[in-house]
């Protein structure tokens, strides 16, 4: 009787996160991503640094790399991953109102590829 009660209680907590995703699954997904703010609290949680000084060194990281990329060269972090800009050919596509046929200019792009140890360490965890 009580791996009814289980079963019946784990359906229902299913059926109601299921409710709550398709009302508001952008909460859902704040859930699921970490921000800036959060990324700073764990840092200067395992640290002795200030949010201050942490929140300046996470700024000055992502300003680098955004303008190396923006100047047309890669950024490895070993063991991380690597920020490069990537170019993307000019290609027809359709508009999805009038089935017409568009051209899609040629662009550049940023693109971040994720290093062995970072792949090994989200796929054993």
């Amino acid at each position: 009787m009580k791996a009814q009660t289980t079963y019946f209680s784990v359906r229902h907590e299913m059926l109601v996160l299921r409710f709550h995703l398709s009302q508001s699954k952008s909460l859902f997904l704040r859930l699921l991503t970490m921000n800036k703010c959060e990324l700073i609290d764990e840092i200067a949680d395992s640290t002795e640094l200030s949010k201050n000084v942490i929140d300046n060194i996470v700024s000055a990281i992502i300003k680098t790399i955004m303008e190396t990329v923006a100047d047309g060269e890669k950024v490895a972090l070993i063991g991380f991953g690597s920020f490069e800009p990537r170019d993307r050919k000019a290609r027809d596509g359709r508009n999805p109102k009038t089935g017409e046929v568009i051209k899609i200019p040629a662009t550049t792009i940023p693109a971040f590829s994720a290093g062995k140890g970072f792949k090994e360490r989200v796929k054993n965890a």
